[in-house]
């Protein structure tokens, strides 16, 4: 059964659960960019999942 996380509970003031984990996400991707400029990251864990991904522009 699955049961409630209690450290969520614990977290206080203005940010939501969402800000918080976002924000440390994209430290992390900023701090990757910072030494590897030239790859593209494709954040795809943040959005409307509920729709298709656009075409690229290799699928043209």
């Amino acid at each position: 059964m699955a049961t409630k996380n209690l450290n969520l509970s614990q977290l206080t003031g203005e940010k939501t659960y969402t800000e918080i984990v976002f924000k440390q996400v994209w430290s992390k991707v900023e701090a990757y960019r910072k030494p590897h400029p030239q790859p593209k990251i494709f954040m795809m864990a943040f959005g409307n999942t509920t729709q298709p991904l656009p075409p690229t522009r290799e699928d043209h």
